[in-house]
């Protein structure tokens, strides 16, 4: 059954290259069978004659050398060293030279394996020592492996200079990795964006960057690379990106190349569920009238008069959209906050951005974003305030008399539900288990997946019912 599942992850190979995976895992099977000091360990470090049986005759590349050795370790629960996957040399021929546009990923990917495995241990020890029964025990070390390599992936298009960068920064926590090109954000009339960027937050959470689109020449370049990355498939052959978020700039209703980008490339693309995987987002909302009816300061804020243009705008970009393709799509408005003449301004509506960002997101995928969400608070103080029981298109009303929503809390109770749900799913007995040794097995996942320390708190609520 392993065997199968294994094979099916190898959709590319030709049928005689998978009878041999074939024969090379039934070889690694017997050979793992027999008596070792390794027997027995969740994660035994297995010698490198190991990957010799699984890669005999078969000449993997880097990539398809990780994506073997992942599955061979969940499925029998062993561990590789990084080194033997990464330089992998076969007994009687050279090494395979890895690609070395990967090299940095890869790096990356097996350092966090290599911290993680002192901690991943002791939960092992701890799940071991426990009075669970054998069921329980691997049903939650499944649960965790699934939840650390679930992936999220969104790409993230609009035009040029509408701020899609700034939006991501102040979203998400970018890590030092990629803190010297995001403070240079603003900084240049300059585009961005010239190619599709991908950045990694944690293990498990892609953003992909598009180019801006706008300028005419390059823009049926630029589309045909968003089409191209729409209709790119992940290992299992799923569609690759899970959502797709337009930003479009609140200062002009001229939206012609976006609006063909959206009718004639992205929903086509994301098929009969494309209502459930496309955002639209209308970024400096601020600025929409020339700035004027904003009120500035430590918490900003639009005036009804430009509440009600925003709110106009939003339904005639509905309507227009639904007009062409029948997708009714209700987009939101907000401000990224990026500094305009030296001075930093705080977002407005950026929580709305990200509860809706966690709503489109399928429920046991809402665990990825936890550790990922920017810790500035001040990305978060300043939403629209909303009267009960409106019926306003964008829930937006007078500002002076309604009440401020908490969008972040409403995110963040959703992100920590869908951790939960993930961890404790058919455990029965060992949800127990897990609020009793909450601490202990949070050490072990939180270095170990990179999920966060603030998830700690999961653990304290009383549990699942």
């Amino acid at each position: 059954m392993e065997i199968k599942r294994i094979l099916k992850e190898f959709t590319d190979l030709e049928e005689i290259k998978k009878e041999i995976l074939k024969e090379n895992i039934l070889n690694f099977v017997k050979e793992k069978s027999k008596p070792t000091i390794f027997a027995n360990l969740m994660l035994s470090t297995c010698p490198k004659e190991y990957l010799d049986i699984l890669l005999k005759d078969l000449d993997f590349d880097l990539e398809n050398r990780m994506k073997l050795a992942a599955l061979i370790e969940e499925a029998y629960h062993i561990s590789f060293k990084s080194k033997d996957i990464l330089n992998y040399q076969k007994p009687t021929s050279t090494a395979l030279i890895p690609d070395i546009s990967n090299i940095t990923e890869v790096m990356k990917y097996y350092k966090e394996q290599e911290e993680s495995k002192e901690e991943y241990t002791e939960l092992d020890e701890l799940l071991n020592k426990s009075d669970l029964d054998e069921e329980d025990k691997n049903k939650l070390k499944l649960n965790i492996k699934k939840l650390a390599n679930t992936k999220l992936n969104i790409l993230i298009t609009g035009g040029t200079g509408v701020g899609k960068s700034s939006t991501i920064n102040s979203l998400f926590n970018m890590g030092d990795e990629y803190k010297q090109e995001f403070s240079e954000i603003g900084t240049t009339s300059k585009p961005q964006t010239m190619e599709i960027k991908k950045y990694e937050i944690g293990r498990n959470l892609v953003l992909w960057d598009s180019p801006g689109l706008g300028d005419g020449i390059k823009d049926s370049e630029h589309i045909a690379k968003i089409n191209k990355k729409l209709h790119e498939k992940d290992s299992k052959g799923n569609a690759l990106i899970d959502l797709v978020l337009v930003i479009v700039d609140a200062k002009t209703r001229d939206l012609g190349t976006t609006y063909h980008l959206i009718t004639n490339v992205i929903i086509p693309a994301l098929g009969e569920n494309a209502k459930d995987r496309i955002l639209i987002a209308l970024n400096k909302c601020d600025q929409a009238l020339e700035g004027d009816f904003w009120v500035k300061g430590d918490s900003p804020y639009p005036e009804e008069e430009l509440i009600k243009y925003l709110d106009e705008s939003v339904k005639i970009i509905s309507d227009r959209i639904y007009e062409t393709t029948s997708v009714r799509i209700e987009p939101i408005y907000y401000s990224s906050g990026k500094s305009r003449n030296g001075i930093q301004e705080n977002p407005y509506n950026l929580g709305k951005l990200l509860d809706f960002i966690i709503d489109y997101t399928p429920s046991k995928k809402r665990a990825v974003f936890k550790g990922k969400i920017n810790e500035n608070k001040n990305n978060w103080k300043s939403n629209e305030k909303v009267k009960p029981n409106t019926n306003n298109f964008n829930s937006s009303n007078n500002q002076s008399t309604s009440t401020t929503k908490d969008y972040k809390a409403l995110a963040d109770e959703k992100i920590e539900k869908s951790l939960w749900d993930n961890l404790c799913d058919g455990l029965g007995k060992a949800v127990d288990f897990v609020v009793e040794n909450k601490e202990k097995i949070m050490a072990g996942i939180t270095t170990a997946f990179a999920i966060g320390k603030e998830v700690i708190s999961l653990f304290t609520s009383s549990k699942k019912k």
